[in-house]
């Protein structure tokens, strides 16, 4: 299993000080499997070079999780809505970055620390408020301690509503005594593989992107602009059916996606 990651995260071996080393070394790391930032500028062209596959195969993979997790109302998109969009996203790593990627769509359970510990990256996403109470809260609180990173998507019905981001924020500042902070459009996380200017805003409320930061460190980045179905509307429009949004916003939100996660395994 990811045993280049597993040293980061098992906390019954390690001292929090010596997880949070090797986090950063592991992250630093990272890097040389992605090679240079500056490979894609654009995206889809045949300029865009993946690492040989043989050299992928020296590399640890990168896994991705779902988080799983329940809702305190009904919400006809619940914490697994489409699945294959985040596969999508995969893919597209695979394709034109030098990851090494684990095309597997992984769960993990809110309620189980053990399973969340084994990613050091974890994707969520609802139209709703969640349930965030005892041990949920608790391993919430460590996974992101430990060196662990959370990506939050408001997954939108229709072109209102922010239940779920701002539900987000309100337990996360009410869990660390901390605000979240709206990071500017020249951030980082937007420029970190494509050269984005600021947040692609699909539908919802373009309240920008948000994060919270521990010790420095980017722990959890949300959104409310539905990120999500960019992805999930370009496997439609890819598969020959109508796409939910413009092509171009389509393909941002896969640059975004994949600029989350450069960003999220470098820094």
């Amino acid at each position: 299993m990811r045993a280049a990651w597993r040293f980061i995260f098992t906390w019954h071996i390690h001292p929090r000080e010596k997880i949070m080393n090797g986090n950063e070394l592991t992250r630093r790391g990272f890097i040389k499997l992605m090679g240079s930032a500056g490979l894609a500028t654009a995206f889809l062209t045949p300029s865009l070079l993946a690492a040989p596959l043989d050299k992928r195969d020296d590399m640890e993979p990168f896994h991705w999780a779902r988080l799983k997790f329940t809702l305190t109302e009904k919400a006809l998109d619940e914490w697994n809505v489409y699945p294959w969009a985040d596969e999508l996203l995969l893919d597209m790593l695979q394709k034109y970055t030098s990851l090494n990627v684990d095309r597997d769509w992984h769960v993990a359970s809110l309620d189980k620390l053990e399973e969340m510990v084994q990613y050091p990256f974890i994707f969520m996403t609802s139209e709703n408020k969640f349930n965030f109470a005892g041990v949920k809260r608790r391993n919430f609180k460590e996974y992101l301690e430990r060196g662990g990173f959370i990506y939050a998507d408001d997954c939108v019905i229709g072109r209102t509503g922010d239940k779920f981001f701002l539900d987000l924020r309100e337990k996360v500042e009410r869990l660390f005594g901390k605000k979240m902070v709206r990071l500017p459009n020249d951030h980082q996380i937007y420029r970190s593989f494509y050269k984005l200017d600021g947040l692609p805003y699909p539908q919802g409320k373009n309240h920008g992107g948000w994060a919270l930061f521990l010790n420095g460190r980017m722990a959890l980045f949300s959104t409310p602009t539905d990120i999500h179905c960019g992805w999930a509307s370009l496997k439609l429009s890819m598969e020959g059916g109508n796409g939910w949004f413009p092509k171009k916003m389509n393909y941002d939100s896969i640059k975004m996606g994949i600029n989350i996660v450069v960003y999220a395994m470098t820094h």
